[in-house]
């Protein structure tokens, strides 16, 4: 309301009592005008209700006391919402509109979505997102469901109201109401999906009208992040979408798909991403179930029960199967200039095109390939010495591909996850380094175990004695490496990287 208390008063300034009225009866049909910044008074212009009213205080200040009466019974304190939580709720009478309040900071991107429930179908749900000075950011409208997204340019309290959009604004009806926000926490309401996900793990859920399941990945800087969804019934009226969010606020990568679809980043900044889960189909009306998958390089990798993935185990080979959103995560450990060869090949029938994506220690991804039966990757020279990242997963168009595959691969010093000693060669001296394991953790190596000084590499059971850890010891640098023949009687120290 603009102005002050002081229009109450024997000094009253008709000229803003005429504008709080023209302005309180607009908004309850629905149609004020307002201005698009985060702070300042609402923008109503003087109309002919002004012009016929002017000089009549007394007349005006009864239908001022009307109004607001008028509003308040139809403008109903919901209280709050909490980011990622499900939040329902009623129009009852003609007119009504429901009120719901978040705090939110400078630079957060807020969505908000949501969708009619029941058998309420000439109900339309209608959103309008007030910011904290009460100013209008966004409103929208739909049949079934409806969504606004803003980025906040102030800091404060921040209101949703949820009406009814139909033509002439005359039905009641039910409704499901879903927030998403940027920089704050996630509550996921029991029975609902959302909350951290895991590398390499499937996570499954289902999607409502008017939801959204809100997930948060924590990564690093340098951190490549995949996150694939993809329908659980072929067919279903669900088209996964997938939008993931910065820990500044920003928009990063979005995407949707009839039957699955994918975001990929590479982290530019430390901290938690928000990954946003719904239906992207126009109206936003789908339902349906979806498997989620996350590949976060360098950070931990789990893997579900009867799912593949992991590490990968020297002279295995390993089987998998590709279902609709889903991603296989394997790592393995390499020493810097080993050459590394890579399979995957189809096997039996299915709609799989084999997709392998190779990703470094550092989170860069070093190949990316996919073919109609087998894909084949060979690294002539790993760049550094550490634990290397493999995602499986469907290449065709659409990404909605399914079958099995078989992974191999073999290096020069044997591919394995796992601690692994590296040869390092300077001239004519020889050291070693770790890969592998735990970073910053030790290895010991017996002193009977020698390097083959002609050929300038370890022996074959040196990778095989080498796989203890040191206690809490921590050696001087000169002992991370030793240049052959002057080795060391004690066992000597190997820091793994």
């Amino acid at each position: 309301m603009k102005g002050s208390n002081s229009m109450l008063t024997k000094n009253l300034d008709t000229r803003n009592v005429a504008t709080v009225f023209s302005s309180s009866r607009a908004l309850a049909q629905g149609n004020v005008a307002l201005n698009g910044s985060n702070t300042g008074p609402d923008s109503v212009s003087e109309d002919s209700n002004f012009r016929r009213m002017r000089g009549k205080p007394l007349m005006m200040l009864l239908a001022l006391m009307l109004s607001w009466t008028f509003i308040e019974s139809r403008s109903r304190a919901q209280g709050t919402i909490e980011n990622g939580a499900l939040a329902t709720g009623t129009i009852a009478t003609v007119g009504a509109i429901d009120n719901w309040n978040f705090p939110a900071k400078a630079g957060n991107t807020m969505i908000v979505r949501v969708g009619q429930t029941g058998a309420d179908t000439a109900f339309s749900p209608s959103l309008r997102l007030l910011g904290p000075g009460g100013v209008q950011l966004a409103s929208t409208f739909g049949a079934v469901a409806a969504e606004v997204v803003v980025r906040a340019t102030n800091s404060g309290i921040f209101t949703i109201r949820v009406s009814d959009g139909s033509n002439g604004a005359k039905q009641t009806g039910s409704y499901r109401l879903t927030l998403a926000l940027t920089g704050d926490p996630v509550v996921v309401s029991p029975g609902d999906e959302g909350g951290p996900l895991t590398s390499g793990v499937m996570h499954l859920g289902e999607i409502s009208t008017g939801d959204m399941d809100v997930w948060t990945v924590n990564a690093n800087t340098g951190d490549s992040i995949i996150v694939r969804a993809g329908e659980i019934k072929a067919g279903s009226l669900l088209n996964p979408g997938i939008r993931i969010f910065g820990p500044n606020g920003a928009q990063l990568d979005t995407s949707s798909g009839p039957a699955s679809s994918e975001v990929e980043i590479r982290a530019v900044e430390s901290g938690v991403f928000l990954v946003v889960v719904g239906d992207g189909n126009n109206g936003i009306v789908g339902t349906g179930g979806y498997r989620l998958t996350l590949a976060a390089i360098r950070g931990s990798i789990a893997v579900s029960p009867g799912d593949e993935g992991g590490p990968m185990i020297k002279g295995v080979t390993h089987g998998g199967e590709i279902s609709t959103g889903d991603l296989d995560v394997w790592y393995f450990s390499a020493c810097a200039g080993e050459v590394i060869t890579l399979q995957l090949d189809k096997t039996g029938g299915g709609t799989l095109l084999p997709w392998m994506r190779l990703y470094g220690r550092d989170g860069a991804q070093i190949n990316t390939l996919a073919n109609a039966t087998t894909v084949r990757i060979t690294t002539r020279s790993i760049p550094a010495s550490g634990t290397y990242v493999i995602v499986i997963g469907d290449g065709n168009n659409g990404i909605g591909g399914t079958g099995s595959y078989r992974l191999t691969g073999d290096g020069q010093y044997g591919l394995y996850a796992g601690m692994k000693v590296c040869p390092v060669k300077s001239g004519v001296t020889l050291g070693l380094d770790g890969a592998g394991g735990v970073a910053g953790s030790y290895l010991c190596r017996d002193s009977d175990l020698r390097p083959d000084l002609a050929t300038g590499e370890m022996e074959t059971d040196l990778h095989e004695h080498l796989l203890n850890i040191c206690g809490n010891h921590r050696p001087q640098p000169s002992q991370f490496r030793h240049a052959p023949p002057v080795f060391p009687s004690h066992p000597e120290m190997i820091r793994v990287a």
